[in-house]
């Protein structure tokens, strides 16, 4: 790779993902691993199963730190990983998730996991600690409740 390739990943449908990025043989190639990836002209992007993701991030592996992912809901936790992990490194913007990235996080990990992910990033976040961002505090503090909400909906 001489130039890194950006790379977009985003929902198509419920059942698809599109990926565009500038021509690149090594990107292509990648992509034709991918079982049901086509090339879609009209789109100007590949259109991929959405049941092929995992496939599709491994195969995209050797770009990571230039592929985002726009995904109402993610497919796979690495997926919040990879983005904030290019955004925390000055790669670029934190970019549009479809709603909060705190929300995102909370239903990632799962309730068993949310009060220690919480308390971990408050560590880090809260705007008294070295580093501390106050607009990131905020965020991680209003989607907490999702984090606690039982099957009915109520926050427990």
């Amino acid at each position: 790779m001489n130039q890194p390739t950006a790379i977009t990943v985003a929902l198509l449908d419920e059942n698809s993902l599109t990926v565009h990025f500038k021509f690149d043989e090594l990107v292509v190639l990648a992509m034709r691993t991918v079982h049901g990836a086509v090339w879609a002209p009209k789109l100007h992007a590949w259109v991929v199963p959405r049941s092929q993701a995992d496939v599709l991030e491994a195969a995209l592996s050797p770009w990571v730190p230039y592929v985002i992912w726009h995904l109402a809901e993610p497919v796979n936790p690495h997926h919040l990983y990879v983005m904030f992990s290019r955004w925390a490194s000055g790669a670029g913007p934190l970019p549009d998730l479809g709603q909060p990235w705190a929300e995102l996080l909370f239903r990632a990990v799962g309730p068993g996991r949310a009060d220690a992910v919480f308390k971990s990033l408050a560590r880090v976040l809260h705007p008294d600690a070295p580093g501390g961002d106050a607009e990131l505090m905020k965020a991680l503090v209003a989607a907490r409740p999702v984090a606690t909400k039982n099957e009915k909906g109520q926050v427990a």
